[in-house]
């Protein structure tokens, strides 16, 4: 290859379009000749991969868009494969394109036809893709009921999804497709709880008839900020509750620890519950919370 179209498809990931070709000088006939020779491998129609070289899963990402044109974005589970979003990929490249557009796409690439503003369109590493936030949106949409809710728990921790993206897109996109799935999971927010842990939980406070607390509360600590999943803010009392996977995650465990022992340090009494606690027995955890309660008070 001519050496400036080189450089453009080793910036694509290898491959590049037709119309790059023409403009660093080869003709639709030599494109041809190079095609026919083994030479170049057509990835899709107009896009090209030089013969010697395979097309990964990013290079692949990259030539459904340069086959659908300008006007399209990677997004759903390929966008959170390159935001490193905790979703299972199904191997296929999705492509969202304006709703009027119908771009001829072979496998494996998968059409969203959904109206998608520049606003939530970024560049990673000049490959257009959507933007976290309605990368989380749309893979909610589309995921099972289980992996959705651990990935809206998850990404409420994060703050990758704020409830205002979760209401901008039941409000400005009502008809589409999933909003039934997000409308079940934005009915959480009200709740104040970010996980099912902390559901439990609360739903353990409520039927004890224990008051006081407040979900996800903010404590301030030597200019950091932390955000308490349970709090009893006149006794100084922090409930911390761990999730089915929460082991998984080093960074989110570590975290966890230089949290409360700051907690501690400022005159905190911190009690952590895991997942078979809440779930195994719950009642040991309410008479723990209870005789702290009641200890704290005296």
């Amino acid at each position: 290859m001519i050496g400036t179209l080189q450089s453009v498809a080793q910036r694509q990931a290898g491959v590049f379009s037709r119309r790059q070709a023409t403009a660093y000088g080869y003709s639709l006939k030599q494109i041809r000749l190079r095609v026919g020779r083994g030479l170049w491998c057509e990835v899709h129609a107009g896009v090209y991969a030089a013969g010697s070289t395979p097309v990964g899963p990013l290079g692949c990402a990259w030539a459904a868009y340069l086959a659908a044109g300008p006007d399209s974005a990677i997004s759903h589970l390929t966008a959170a494969r390159l935001w490193e979003l905790p979703v299972e990929d199904d191997g296929l490249v999705h492509l969202s394109v304006d709703p009027a557009r119908r771009p001829r796409l072979g496998p494996p690439v998968r059409v969203h036809r959904v109206q998608v503003d520049d606003t939530e369109v970024t560049r990673l590493d000049g490959l257009p893709l959507t933007v976290r936030a309605v990368t989380v949106l749309d893979c909610l949409s589309m995921l099972g009921r289980d992996a959705a809710s651990r990935l809206f728990d998850r990404a409420l921790q994060q703050g990758w999804l704020r409830q205002a993206d979760v209401e901008r897109r039941l409000r400005e996109r009502s008809g589409r497709p999933g909003n039934r799935q997000l409308r079940r999971l934005a009915a959480r927010l009200g709740t104040g709880a970010q996980s099912a842990a902390e559901r439990i939980l609360h739903r353990l406070l409520r039927q004890a008839g224990i008051t006081g607390w407040q979900a996800q509360f903010l404590v301030r600590l030597a200019g950091r900020a932390f955000r308490l999943d349970v709090a009893f803010p006149a006794l100084r009392l922090a409930i911390e509750v761990d999730g089915r996977v929460w082991h998984s995650d080093i960074e989110r465990f570590q975290a966890d620890r230089t949290r409360q022992n700051a907690l501690v340090a400022a005159g905190w009494t911190v009690l952590r519950f895991t997942w078979t606690d809440l779930v195994d027995q719950p009642d040991i955890v309410v008479q723990t919370i209870r005789q702290v309660l009641a200890e704290l008070a005296a």
